[in-house]
């Protein structure tokens, strides 16, 4: 499993896309699937704005069986690059369970992290909720999950 220096996210975590690339034309709230972390550490979740037309709010969530039913807003840390087309996260934030509200500005991006045992005993599945969207905001959002329990070049589904 991977090279003799850094991480391969392939082999040693689970890449997966959460939020396909969409304008919902109108569509105020999109949900991500459900990621399991029942089998991984930490979730690194990636959630780029392409366009962004008005203010919109990203909150994490944890669900105890991934269907949407008993699901309980959490809080998070995240990094945030709000400069057009930058590539400089800022530093570490607290997000609360509340949520955080994105900039807007275009071509822009957050990673929002969350480590599996600061989840609550029975909850192991986690989703980005962006709510109050502008008809004209598109958004996608890919999630890495790492510290594989059972890590092999071909990772069983998480979702």
């Amino acid at each position: 499993m991977g090279g003799s220096m850094g991480f391969n996210a392939a082999e040693e975590g689970h890449v997966m896309m959460i939020l396909t690339p969409a304008d919902l034309g109108g569509t105020s709230t999109r949900t991500s699937a459900y990621i399991n972390m029942e089998g991984y550490s930490k979730c690194q979740i990636f959630l780029g704005i392409g366009v962004s037309a008005g203010a919109s709010t990203a909150i994490l969530y944890e669900s105890s069986n991934g269907s949407g039913s008993a699901v309980t807003a959490i809080a998070a840390t995240y990094y945030q690059e709000v400069t057009a087309s930058g590539d400089t996260l800022g530093a570490r934030t607290a997000m609360t369970s509340s949520g955080l509200t994105v900039a807007n500005t275009s071509t822009t991006f957050y990673v929002i992290e969350k480590d599996a045992d600061e989840l609550t005993a029975g909850y192991p599945y986690l989703n980005l909720r962006l709510s109050a969207l502008d008809s004209t905001t598109l958004t996608c959002a890919f999630a890495v999950l790492s510290g594989a329990r059972y890590g092999s070049d071909q990772n069983p589904t998480a979702l």
